[in-house]
């Protein structure tokens, strides 16, 4: 989050003082619990999958860091954040993740597609197509939210040998 803060002085007895606009950075907290994959005593039981195929953390071969998720879906399969996202109303949040998309497809007709669900609701969609199967790419993307109701996060993949890594999901600044 930026928040710009503007520092002047009053006019005082014919006097006036200021100083330039200076840049005050923080941070809201990442809600995706261990989306660098990277701590696996909290790794299990954060993510699930409906659907055949393996999902496992793989280690060597991540975006950052030393580990990544690893999908490999027979078929078109839902891979889940366990967790819910809670909210604020009338605020707008980041979502972020990096993928490599390896594999041949399933058959199935997205290959990344993520969704963001809100009272039943998709509030944000966005099929990722791979563009470079051994390259990393960044996604970022942003949901404005008018309810304060639970975020849940899923992606439904039709590709084999997904990687993901770096998911990131917080609250940026409304100025």
């Amino acid at each position: 989050m930026k928040i710009v803060v503007l520092l002047s002085c009053i006019a005082l007895l014919g006097v006036s003082c200021s100083t330039p606009e200076e840049e005050i950075i923080a941070t809201y907290p990442n809600m995706v619990k261990n989306g660098s994959f990277e701590d696996l005593s909290v790794a299990g039981g954060l993510w699930s999958m409906e659907g055949s195929g393996e999902m496992q953390i793989q280690e060597g071969e991540a975006y950052a860091g030393w580990r990544a998720l690893k999908v490999n879906p027979a078929e078109c399969t839902e891979l889940m954040y366990n967790e819910d996202l809670l909210v604020e109303a009338d605020a707008t949040y980041e979502i972020s993740l990096a993928t490599r998309l390896a594999g041949e497809s399933t058959g199935c007709s997205a290959a990344f597609y993520l969704y963001l669900v809100q009272d039943g609701e998709n509030v944000l969609a966005a099929n990722i197509q791979p563009e470079n199967a051994w390259e990393w790419k960044r996604e970022v993307l942003y949901l404005f939210t008018t309810s304060s109701s639970p975020v849940e996060f899923r992606i439904i993949t039709g590709n084999t040998n997904i990687e993901l890594d770096e998911v990131t999901f917080r609250r940026v600044a409304t100025l």
